[in-house]
Protein backbone atom coordinates (compact mmCIF):
# COMPACT_ATOMS: atom_id res chain seq x y z
CA UNK A 1 0.00 0.00 0.00
CA UNK A 2 1.40 3.40 -1.00
CA UNK A 3 0.63 6.07 1.60
CA UNK A 4 2.36 8.88 -0.31
CA UNK A 5 0.11 11.95 -0.68
CA UNK A 6 -1.27 12.81 -4.10
CA UNK A 7 0.60 15.61 -5.95
CA UNK A 8 -0.71 19.08 -5.20
CA UNK A 9 -2.87 20.72 -7.85
CA UNK A 10 -1.18 23.69 -9.57
CA UNK A 11 -3.59 26.12 -7.88
CA UNK A 12 -3.69 24.34 -4.50
CA UNK A 13 -2.99 27.62 -2.72
CA UNK A 14 -6.20 29.18 -4.07
CA UNK A 15 -8.25 26.23 -2.82
CA UNK A 16 -6.65 26.66 0.60
CA UNK A 17 -7.29 30.39 0.65
CA UNK A 18 -10.93 29.89 -0.32
CA UNK A 19 -11.25 27.38 2.54
CA UNK A 20 -9.82 29.97 4.91
CA UNK A 21 -12.10 32.72 3.58
CA UNK A 22 -15.23 30.56 3.78
CA UNK A 23 -14.30 29.42 7.30
CA UNK A 24 -13.75 32.98 8.55
CA UNK A 25 -17.00 34.23 7.01
CA UNK A 26 -18.92 31.36 8.59
CA UNK A 27 -17.48 31.89 12.07
CA UNK A 28 -16.94 35.64 12.09
CA UNK A 29 -19.53 36.87 9.63
CA UNK A 30 -21.34 38.88 12.30
CA UNK A 31 -18.23 40.87 13.21
CA UNK A 32 -16.38 41.34 9.94
CA UNK A 33 -15.57 44.97 9.30
CA UNK A 34 -16.96 46.69 6.18
CA UNK A 35 -13.41 46.62 4.81
CA UNK A 36 -13.15 42.83 5.09
CA UNK A 37 -16.67 42.33 3.76
CA UNK A 38 -15.78 44.46 0.74
CA UNK A 39 -12.56 42.51 0.20
CA UNK A 40 -14.45 39.23 0.18
CA UNK A 41 -17.08 40.49 -2.26
CA UNK A 42 -14.49 41.97 -4.61
CA UNK A 43 -12.25 38.91 -4.40
CA UNK A 44 -15.05 36.49 -5.20
CA UNK A 45 -15.91 38.57 -8.29
CA UNK A 46 -12.43 38.05 -9.78
CA UNK A 47 -11.64 35.53 -12.48
CA UNK A 48 -9.79 32.45 -11.28
CA UNK A 49 -6.42 33.54 -12.77
CA UNK A 50 -6.70 36.92 -11.02
CA UNK A 51 -7.59 35.18 -7.75
CA UNK A 52 -4.52 32.97 -8.14
CA UNK A 53 -2.25 35.92 -8.75
CA UNK A 54 -3.55 37.84 -5.73
CA UNK A 55 -3.03 34.87 -3.41
CA UNK A 56 0.43 34.29 -4.86
CA UNK A 57 1.42 37.91 -4.27
CA UNK A 58 -0.09 37.99 -0.76
CA UNK A 59 2.08 35.02 0.18
CA UNK A 60 5.32 36.74 -0.77
CA UNK A 61 7.60 38.49 1.69
CA UNK A 62 7.34 42.00 0.28
CA UNK A 63 4.39 44.06 -0.92
CA UNK A 64 6.21 45.48 -3.95
CA UNK A 65 6.85 43.47 -7.11
CA UNK A 66 8.36 44.00 -10.53
CA UNK A 67 5.78 42.96 -13.11
CA UNK A 68 8.37 41.51 -15.46
CA UNK A 69 9.67 39.22 -12.69
CA UNK A 70 6.34 37.45 -12.09
CA UNK A 71 6.39 33.88 -13.41
CA UNK A 72 3.61 31.44 -12.49
CA UNK A 73 3.05 28.61 -14.95
CA UNK A 74 -0.54 28.00 -13.81
CA UNK A 75 -1.52 31.61 -14.65
CA UNK A 76 -1.64 31.80 -18.43
CA UNK A 77 -2.01 35.56 -18.89
CA UNK A 78 -0.36 37.42 -16.01
CA UNK A 79 -0.70 40.91 -17.58
CA UNK A 80 -4.45 40.41 -17.94
CA UNK A 81 -4.71 39.21 -14.32
CA UNK A 82 -2.78 42.32 -13.24
CA UNK A 83 -5.17 44.56 -15.18
CA UNK A 84 -8.10 42.91 -13.43
CA UNK A 85 -6.54 43.32 -9.96
CA UNK A 86 -5.70 46.95 -10.69
CA UNK A 87 -9.26 47.65 -11.86
CA UNK A 88 -10.56 46.50 -8.46
CA UNK A 89 -7.82 48.37 -6.54
CA UNK A 90 -6.16 45.24 -5.23
CA UNK A 91 -2.87 46.48 -6.66
CA UNK A 92 -1.45 49.82 -7.80
CA UNK A 93 0.94 50.39 -10.67
CA UNK A 94 4.06 52.48 -10.20
CA UNK A 95 3.16 54.08 -6.86
CA UNK A 96 5.26 56.99 -5.67
CA UNK A 97 8.34 55.15 -4.39
CA UNK A 98 12.05 55.69 -3.91
CA UNK A 99 14.51 53.27 -5.41
CA UNK A 100 16.49 53.09 -2.17
CA UNK A 101 13.40 51.71 -0.35
CA UNK A 102 12.96 48.84 -2.81
CA UNK A 103 16.34 47.13 -2.66
CA UNK A 104 15.00 43.64 -1.70
CA UNK A 105 12.60 43.72 -4.69
CA UNK A 106 15.41 44.04 -7.22
CA UNK A 107 17.44 41.17 -8.60
CA UNK A 108 21.20 41.10 -8.12
CA UNK A 109 21.73 42.18 -11.73
CA UNK A 110 19.30 45.08 -11.28
CA UNK A 111 21.04 46.21 -8.09
CA UNK A 112 24.37 46.26 -9.89
CA UNK A 113 22.83 48.18 -12.79
CA UNK A 114 21.05 50.78 -10.66
CA UNK A 115 23.93 51.49 -8.30
CA UNK A 116 26.93 50.89 -10.55
CA UNK A 117 28.28 54.37 -9.83
CA UNK A 118 28.15 53.75 -6.06
CA UNK A 119 29.85 50.37 -5.98
CA UNK A 120 33.49 49.38 -6.22
CA UNK A 121 34.72 46.22 -7.94
CA UNK A 122 34.74 43.99 -4.82
CA UNK A 123 31.15 44.99 -4.05
CA UNK A 124 30.04 44.07 -7.55
CA UNK A 125 31.03 40.48 -6.73
CA UNK A 126 28.98 40.30 -3.53
CA UNK A 127 25.89 38.15 -3.17
CA UNK A 128 22.54 39.92 -3.07
CA UNK A 129 22.06 39.91 0.72
CA UNK A 130 25.59 41.22 1.32
CA UNK A 131 25.23 43.85 -1.39
CA UNK A 132 21.95 45.13 0.10
CA UNK A 133 23.61 45.42 3.53
CA UNK A 134 26.39 47.52 1.96
CA UNK A 135 23.94 49.72 0.08
CA UNK A 136 21.82 50.30 3.19
CA UNK A 137 24.88 51.69 4.95
CA UNK A 138 25.37 54.27 2.20
CA UNK A 139 23.56 57.57 1.94
CA UNK A 140 21.72 56.74 -1.27
CA UNK A 141 20.11 59.57 -3.24
CA UNK A 142 16.33 59.78 -3.53
CA UNK A 143 15.64 58.40 -6.98
CA UNK A 144 11.91 58.06 -7.77
CA UNK A 145 10.52 55.03 -9.55
CA UNK A 146 9.83 56.83 -12.79
CA UNK A 147 11.51 58.00 -15.97
CA UNK A 148 14.71 56.13 -16.76
CA UNK A 149 14.37 53.76 -13.80
CA UNK A 150 10.88 52.66 -14.85
CA UNK A 151 11.96 52.36 -18.49
CA UNK A 152 14.89 50.14 -17.50
CA UNK A 153 13.20 47.97 -14.90
CA UNK A 154 9.55 47.95 -15.95
CA UNK A 155 6.36 48.51 -14.00
CA UNK A 156 6.38 48.38 -10.21
CA UNK A 157 3.34 46.85 -8.51
CA UNK A 158 2.24 47.20 -4.89
CA UNK A 159 -0.34 45.01 -3.19
CA UNK A 160 -2.89 47.21 -1.45
CA UNK A 161 -4.91 44.48 0.27
CA UNK A 162 -2.19 42.84 2.38
CA UNK A 163 -3.81 44.07 5.59
CA UNK A 164 -7.07 42.38 4.57
CA UNK A 165 -5.30 39.07 3.93
CA UNK A 166 -3.38 39.36 7.20
CA UNK A 167 -6.59 40.06 9.12
CA UNK A 168 -8.28 37.02 7.63
CA UNK A 169 -5.33 34.82 8.57
CA UNK A 170 -5.33 36.32 12.08
CA UNK A 171 -9.02 35.51 12.51
CA UNK A 172 -8.42 31.98 11.27
CA UNK A 173 -5.24 31.11 13.20
CA UNK A 174 -5.57 33.45 16.17
CA UNK A 175 -1.92 34.52 15.85
CA UNK A 176 0.25 36.41 13.34
CA UNK A 177 2.77 33.57 12.89
CA UNK A 178 0.90 30.83 11.08
CA UNK A 179 -0.08 31.10 7.44
CA UNK A 180 -1.46 29.13 4.50
CA UNK A 181 1.68 27.00 4.73
CA UNK A 182 -0.12 25.00 7.42
CA UNK A 183 -2.61 23.79 4.78
CA UNK A 184 0.23 22.69 2.53
CA UNK A 185 1.98 20.75 5.29
CA UNK A 186 -1.23 18.84 5.90
CA UNK A 187 -1.89 18.34 2.17
CA UNK A 188 1.60 16.86 1.78
CA UNK A 189 1.12 14.60 4.77
CA UNK A 190 4.01 16.21 6.64
CA UNK A 191 1.69 17.08 9.51
CA UNK A 192 -1.52 15.37 10.57
CA UNK A 193 -3.71 17.20 13.05
CA UNK A 194 -6.21 15.95 15.60
CA UNK A 195 -9.87 16.20 14.68
CA UNK A 196 -11.26 18.30 17.53
CA UNK A 197 -14.48 20.28 17.89
CA UNK A 198 -14.64 23.75 16.31
CA UNK A 199 -17.83 25.74 16.80
CA UNK A 200 -18.95 29.34 17.21
CA UNK A 201 -18.35 28.93 20.94
CA UNK A 202 -14.63 28.49 20.24
CA UNK A 203 -14.12 31.89 18.63
CA UNK A 204 -11.04 33.65 19.98
CA UNK A 205 -12.29 37.09 19.03
CA UNK A 206 -15.84 37.84 20.17
CA UNK A 207 -16.05 41.49 19.18
CA UNK A 208 -14.39 43.62 16.48
CA UNK A 209 -12.72 45.70 19.20
CA UNK A 210 -10.80 42.63 20.40
CA UNK A 211 -9.33 42.13 16.94
CA UNK A 212 -8.36 45.79 16.74
CA UNK A 213 -6.75 45.63 20.20
CA UNK A 214 -4.75 42.57 19.17
CA UNK A 215 -3.55 44.35 16.03
CA UNK A 216 -2.74 47.49 18.04
CA UNK A 217 -0.55 45.42 20.37
CA UNK A 218 1.22 43.86 17.39
CA UNK A 219 1.86 47.31 15.90
CA UNK A 220 3.12 48.55 19.28
CA UNK A 221 5.41 45.54 19.57
CA UNK A 222 6.86 46.23 16.11
CA UNK A 223 7.31 49.92 16.91
CA UNK A 224 9.06 49.30 20.22
CA UNK A 225 11.40 46.73 18.67
CA UNK A 226 12.34 49.16 15.91
CA UNK A 227 13.38 51.98 18.26
CA UNK A 228 16.48 52.36 20.40
CA UNK A 229 15.47 55.83 21.62
CA UNK A 230 14.36 55.56 25.24
CA UNK A 231 12.27 58.75 25.04
CA UNK A 232 10.43 57.33 22.02
CA UNK A 233 10.02 53.99 23.81
CA UNK A 234 8.50 55.70 26.86
CA UNK A 235 6.12 57.65 24.62
CA UNK A 236 4.96 54.37 23.08
CA UNK A 237 4.53 52.66 26.45
CA UNK A 238 2.20 55.46 27.58
CA UNK A 239 -0.41 53.60 25.52
CA UNK A 240 -0.20 50.61 27.89
CA UNK A 241 -2.07 48.94 29.34
CA UNK A 242 -4.98 48.68 26.93
CA UNK A 243 -8.40 48.00 28.51
CA UNK A 244 -8.29 44.38 27.35
CA UNK A 245 -11.13 41.98 28.12
CA UNK A 246 -10.44 38.86 26.06
CA UNK A 247 -7.94 36.24 27.27
CA UNK A 248 -5.99 36.27 24.01
CA UNK A 249 -5.49 40.04 24.12
CA UNK A 250 -4.61 39.97 27.83
CA UNK A 251 -1.98 37.26 27.34
CA UNK A 252 -0.41 39.09 24.42
CA UNK A 253 -0.41 42.36 26.35
CA UNK A 254 1.30 40.77 29.36
CA UNK A 255 4.11 39.42 27.18
CA UNK A 256 4.60 42.82 25.55
CA UNK A 257 4.54 44.67 28.88
CA UNK A 258 7.21 42.39 30.33
CA UNK A 259 9.43 42.79 27.28
CA UNK A 260 9.20 46.59 27.23
CA UNK A 261 9.50 46.94 31.01
CA UNK A 262 12.70 44.92 30.99
CA UNK A 263 14.19 47.18 28.33
CA UNK A 264 13.31 50.21 30.44
CA UNK A 265 14.76 48.57 33.54
CA UNK A 266 18.02 47.84 31.74
CA UNK A 267 18.15 51.47 30.58
CA UNK A 268 17.74 52.73 34.16
CA UNK A 269 14.16 53.97 33.70
CA UNK A 270 13.12 52.22 36.90
CA UNK A 271 9.94 54.13 37.75
CA UNK A 272 8.36 53.54 34.36
CA UNK A 273 9.55 49.92 34.37
CA UNK A 274 7.90 49.42 37.78
CA UNK A 275 4.64 50.92 36.53
CA UNK A 276 4.52 48.46 33.66
CA UNK A 277 5.55 45.39 35.67
CA UNK A 278 2.73 46.11 38.12
CA UNK A 279 0.24 45.82 35.25
CA UNK A 280 1.44 42.31 34.39
CA UNK A 281 0.53 39.01 36.02
CA UNK A 282 2.78 37.01 33.71
CA UNK A 283 6.17 35.74 34.81
CA UNK A 284 8.69 37.13 35.48
CA UNK A 285 6.82 40.35 36.36
CA UNK A 286 6.77 39.68 40.13
CA UNK A 287 10.48 38.85 40.19
CA UNK A 288 11.38 41.96 38.19
CA UNK A 289 9.12 44.11 40.40
CA UNK A 290 11.00 42.92 43.48
CA UNK A 291 14.35 43.67 41.87
CA UNK A 292 13.24 47.13 40.74
CA UNK A 293 11.84 47.99 44.19
CA UNK A 294 15.20 47.03 45.68
CA UNK A 295 17.02 49.23 43.17
CA UNK A 296 14.67 52.11 43.99
CA UNK A 297 15.58 51.87 47.68
CA UNK A 298 12.40 50.15 48.86
CA UNK A 299 13.73 46.83 50.25
CA UNK A 300 10.84 46.44 52.72
CA UNK A 301 8.28 46.49 49.89
CA UNK A 302 10.49 44.12 47.96
CA UNK A 303 10.68 41.79 50.98
CA UNK A 304 6.90 41.71 51.36
CA UNK A 305 6.37 40.85 47.70
CA UNK A 306 9.11 38.19 47.79
CA UNK A 307 7.48 36.57 50.84
CA UNK A 308 4.16 36.52 49.03
CA UNK A 309 5.82 34.94 45.99
CA UNK A 310 7.43 32.24 48.12
CA UNK A 311 4.15 31.40 49.84
CA UNK A 312 2.09 31.43 46.61
CA UNK A 313 4.43 30.73 43.69
CA UNK A 314 2.95 30.45 40.23
CA UNK A 315 5.75 28.14 39.15
CA UNK A 316 8.82 26.24 40.29
CA UNK A 317 10.93 29.09 38.93
CA UNK A 318 9.14 31.64 41.12
CA UNK A 319 9.63 29.50 44.22
CA UNK A 320 13.35 29.16 43.54
CA UNK A 321 13.82 32.84 42.70
CA UNK A 322 11.84 33.98 45.75
CA UNK A 323 14.15 31.97 48.03
CA UNK A 324 17.22 33.58 46.49
CA UNK A 325 15.76 37.08 46.69
CA UNK A 326 14.72 36.69 50.32
CA UNK A 327 18.22 35.52 51.26
CA UNK A 328 19.66 38.68 49.72
CA UNK A 329 17.00 41.04 51.10
CA UNK A 330 17.19 39.62 54.64
CA UNK A 331 20.36 41.57 55.43
CA UNK A 332 18.98 44.87 54.09
CA UNK A 333 15.71 44.47 55.95
CA UNK A 334 17.33 42.97 59.05
CA UNK A 335 14.89 40.09 58.89
CA UNK A 336 15.60 36.46 59.85
CA UNK A 337 15.35 34.04 56.96
CA UNK A 338 16.11 30.35 57.16
CA UNK A 339 15.61 27.78 54.44
CA UNK A 340 15.21 24.05 54.67
CA UNK A 341 18.26 22.17 53.38
CA UNK A 342 17.75 21.05 49.79
CA UNK A 343 18.02 17.36 48.88
CA UNK A 344 21.52 16.46 47.77
CA UNK A 345 22.09 15.59 44.13
CA UNK A 346 23.87 12.29 43.52
CA UNK A 347 26.98 12.71 41.37
CA UNK A 348 29.19 10.18 39.59
CA UNK A 349 32.43 10.79 37.73
CA UNK A 350 33.42 9.08 34.50
CA UNK A 351 36.62 9.20 32.50
CA UNK A 352 35.87 8.32 28.90
CA UNK A 353 37.60 8.35 25.54
CA UNK A 354 36.67 11.47 23.58
CA UNK A 355 35.01 11.23 20.19
CA UNK A 356 35.40 13.78 17.39
CA UNK A 357 32.05 12.87 15.84
CA UNK A 358 29.82 12.20 18.84
CA UNK A 359 28.47 14.43 21.60
CA UNK A 360 29.33 13.69 25.21
CA UNK A 361 25.78 12.39 25.83
CA UNK A 362 26.11 9.76 23.10
CA UNK A 363 29.58 8.72 24.25
CA UNK A 364 28.21 8.27 27.77
CA UNK A 365 25.16 6.39 26.53
CA UNK A 366 27.31 3.90 24.63
CA UNK A 367 29.57 3.42 27.64
CA UNK A 368 26.65 2.67 29.98
CA UNK A 369 24.49 0.55 27.67
CA UNK A 370 24.48 -3.22 27.83
CA UNK A 371 22.27 -6.03 26.60
CA UNK A 372 20.61 -6.38 30.00
CA UNK A 373 20.51 -2.62 30.71
CA UNK A 374 19.81 -0.62 27.55
CA UNK A 375 20.48 3.11 27.79
CA UNK A 376 18.46 5.59 25.75
CA UNK A 377 18.37 9.31 25.11
CA UNK A 378 15.45 10.77 27.02
CA UNK A 379 15.93 14.54 27.44
CA UNK A 380 12.60 16.38 27.17
CA UNK A 381 11.16 13.68 24.90
CA UNK A 382 10.38 10.57 26.95
CA UNK A 383 8.36 11.92 29.87
CA UNK A 384 6.63 14.72 27.93
CA UNK A 385 5.74 12.10 25.31
CA UNK A 386 4.33 9.74 27.93
CA UNK A 387 2.39 12.64 29.44
CA UNK A 388 0.99 13.58 26.03
CA UNK A 389 -0.15 10.02 25.33
CA UNK A 390 -1.64 9.62 28.81
CA UNK A 391 -3.65 12.86 28.73
CA UNK A 392 -4.41 12.94 24.99
CA UNK A 393 -8.16 13.05 25.50
CA UNK A 394 -7.81 15.86 28.06
CA UNK A 395 -5.66 17.89 25.68
CA UNK A 396 -8.15 17.67 22.83
CA UNK A 397 -11.35 17.84 24.87
CA UNK A 398 -14.13 20.20 23.81
CA UNK A 399 -13.31 23.13 26.11
CA UNK A 400 -14.44 26.67 25.31
CA UNK A 401 -11.52 28.75 24.08
CA UNK A 402 -9.18 25.78 23.66
CA UNK A 403 -9.22 25.57 19.87
CA UNK A 404 -9.39 28.31 17.27
CA UNK A 405 -8.48 26.56 14.01
CA UNK A 406 -7.80 23.07 12.62
CA UNK A 407 -3.98 23.25 12.78
CA UNK A 408 -3.18 23.25 16.50
CA UNK A 409 -0.71 20.95 18.22
CA UNK A 410 -2.61 21.30 21.47
CA UNK A 411 -5.15 23.49 23.27
CA UNK A 412 -4.50 27.21 23.60
CA UNK A 413 -4.76 27.01 27.38
CA UNK A 414 -2.30 24.16 27.91
CA UNK A 415 0.19 26.50 29.58
CA UNK A 416 -2.43 28.32 31.64
CA UNK A 417 -2.84 27.74 35.37
CA UNK A 418 -6.43 26.48 34.99
CA UNK A 419 -5.64 23.86 32.32
CA UNK A 420 -6.20 20.91 34.67
CA UNK A 421 -9.00 22.57 36.64
CA UNK A 422 -11.08 23.17 33.52
CA UNK A 423 -10.84 19.43 32.74
CA UNK A 424 -11.30 18.23 36.29
CA UNK A 425 -13.50 15.21 35.55
CA UNK A 426 -11.26 13.99 32.72
CA UNK A 427 -8.15 14.21 34.90
CA UNK A 428 -9.92 12.45 37.77
CA UNK A 429 -10.43 9.49 35.44
CA UNK A 430 -6.81 9.67 34.25
CA UNK A 431 -5.43 9.63 37.80
CA UNK A 432 -7.70 6.67 38.51
CA UNK A 433 -6.11 4.81 35.58
CA UNK A 434 -2.71 5.19 37.24
CA UNK A 435 -4.16 3.95 40.53
CA UNK A 436 -5.84 0.84 39.10
CA UNK A 437 -3.22 -0.04 36.47
CA UNK A 438 -5.43 0.45 33.43
CA UNK A 439 -3.16 3.29 32.23
CA UNK A 440 -0.87 0.80 30.45
CA UNK A 441 -3.57 -0.41 28.05
CA UNK A 442 -4.94 3.11 27.72
CA UNK A 443 -1.57 4.56 26.68
CA UNK A 444 -0.95 1.68 24.28
CA UNK A 445 -4.36 2.20 22.72
CA UNK A 446 -3.75 5.93 22.31
CA UNK A 447 -0.38 5.23 20.71
CA UNK A 448 -1.88 2.79 18.21
CA UNK A 449 -4.77 5.12 17.31
CA UNK A 450 -2.86 8.38 17.20
CA UNK A 451 0.66 7.53 16.04
CA UNK A 452 1.79 10.32 13.70
CA UNK A 453 -0.95 12.77 14.72
CA UNK A 454 0.58 16.08 15.81
CA UNK A 455 0.71 16.64 19.54
CA UNK A 456 2.60 19.43 21.29
CA UNK A 457 4.15 16.99 23.77
CA UNK A 458 4.78 13.91 21.63
CA UNK A 459 7.82 13.79 19.35
CA UNK A 460 7.01 10.97 16.94
CA UNK A 461 10.60 10.91 15.69
CA UNK A 462 11.50 9.73 19.19
CA UNK A 463 8.46 7.89 20.48
CA UNK A 464 8.34 4.45 18.86
CA UNK A 465 6.63 1.30 20.08
CA UNK A 466 9.82 -0.29 21.47
CA UNK A 467 10.67 2.75 23.61
CA UNK A 468 7.09 2.99 24.77
CA UNK A 469 6.95 -0.67 25.82
CA UNK A 470 10.27 -0.44 27.65
CA UNK A 471 9.11 2.67 29.51
CA UNK A 472 5.78 1.09 30.50
CA UNK A 473 7.62 -1.99 31.74
CA UNK A 474 10.28 -0.20 33.79
CA UNK A 475 8.58 2.99 35.06
CA UNK A 476 5.97 2.30 37.71
CA UNK A 477 2.58 3.96 37.94
CA UNK A 478 3.61 5.54 41.25
CA UNK A 479 6.62 7.23 39.65
CA UNK A 480 4.67 8.32 36.57
CA UNK A 481 2.08 9.89 38.84
CA UNK A 482 4.73 11.87 40.70
CA UNK A 483 6.43 13.06 37.52
CA UNK A 484 3.18 13.89 35.72
CA UNK A 485 1.95 15.85 38.75
CA UNK A 486 5.10 17.95 38.85
CA UNK A 487 5.03 18.58 35.10
CA UNK A 488 1.40 19.70 35.22
CA UNK A 489 2.07 22.09 38.10
CA UNK A 490 4.21 24.21 35.75
CA UNK A 491 4.14 22.64 32.31
CA UNK A 492 5.95 25.43 30.41
CA UNK A 493 8.98 25.09 32.70
CA UNK A 494 8.81 21.45 33.76
CA UNK A 495 8.55 19.88 30.32
CA UNK A 496 12.21 20.91 30.03
CA UNK A 497 15.25 20.28 32.23
CA UNK A 498 14.79 16.51 32.37
CA UNK A 499 17.92 14.32 32.38
CA UNK A 500 19.68 13.44 29.13
CA UNK A 501 19.63 9.66 29.44
CA UNK A 502 17.55 6.87 30.94
CA UNK A 503 18.97 3.44 31.63
CA UNK A 504 16.38 0.67 31.82
CA UNK A 505 16.73 -2.47 33.92
CA UNK A 506 14.00 -4.74 32.50
CA UNK A 507 14.74 -7.70 34.78
CA UNK A 508 13.93 -5.63 37.86
CA UNK A 509 11.40 -3.34 36.14
CA UNK A 510 13.35 -0.27 37.17
CA UNK A 511 15.41 2.54 35.66
CA UNK A 512 17.89 5.30 36.39
CA UNK A 513 17.98 8.84 34.96
CA UNK A 514 21.34 10.38 34.08
CA UNK A 515 22.14 14.03 33.44
CA UNK A 516 25.41 14.20 31.50
CA UNK A 517 27.84 17.07 31.94
CA UNK A 518 31.01 17.34 29.92
CA UNK A 519 34.10 19.33 30.90
CA UNK A 520 33.10 22.87 31.85
CA UNK A 521 29.34 22.22 31.74
CA UNK A 522 27.18 23.31 34.66
CA UNK A 523 23.71 22.33 35.79
CA UNK A 524 20.94 24.76 34.82
CA UNK A 525 18.29 25.85 37.33
CA UNK A 526 15.54 23.68 35.86
CA UNK A 527 17.86 20.67 35.82
CA UNK A 528 18.74 21.25 39.48
CA UNK A 529 15.05 21.44 40.39
CA UNK A 530 14.32 18.14 38.63
CA UNK A 531 17.29 16.33 40.18
CA UNK A 532 16.38 17.52 43.68
CA UNK A 533 12.81 16.41 43.07
CA UNK A 534 13.97 12.94 42.03
CA UNK A 535 16.10 12.67 45.18
CA UNK A 536 13.23 13.79 47.42
CA UNK A 537 10.89 11.26 45.83
CA UNK A 538 13.31 8.33 45.90
CA UNK A 539 13.58 8.19 42.10
CA UNK A 540 16.96 6.92 40.88
CA UNK A 541 18.82 9.77 39.18
CA UNK A 542 22.30 11.26 39.16
CA UNK A 543 24.65 13.58 37.33
CA UNK A 544 27.46 11.98 35.35
CA UNK A 545 30.40 14.36 35.19
CA UNK A 546 32.53 13.26 32.25
CA UNK A 547 36.20 14.00 31.75
CA UNK A 548 38.24 12.85 28.78
CA UNK A 549 41.16 10.44 28.84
Amino acid sequence: MNDAPAPLAPDYYLTNFMTLLDWVETRYGDMLSPRLQSFSQQFRALSRPAMCLLVRLAGRKYRHFLQDSLRYSEIADIPQAIDELAARNFIKRNPASQLCDLLPVLTLAQLRFCFADRLDKPQLKLRKAQLIEDLQRLELPNVPWSGDVQTALGDLLVLTCQEDVDDLQLLFFGNPYQSLTEFVLQDLGIFRFENYALTQAHRLFRHPSELEQYKALQALKDATEDTTDMAALQALTAQLPLPAQSHIVKRRQMRLINRIAYRLEQAGELTEALRLYQHSTREPARERTIRVLDKLGAPQRAWQLAEQMLLQPNSEQERQVATRLLKRLAKKCQMPFHTQPEPEIDCKYLTLRASESQRVEEVTRQYLASVDAPCEHAENALFPGLLGLWMWDAMFADITGAFAHPFQLGPLDIYQSDFVLSRQEIFAALWQQLDDGSYVDAIRDTYQRKVGVSNLLVDWRYMNSDRLEMALRCISAEILKKIFSRMLFDLPANRAGLPDLIQFFPQSSSFCLIEVKGPGDKLQDNQIRWLRFFTSQGIAAHVAYVSWQ
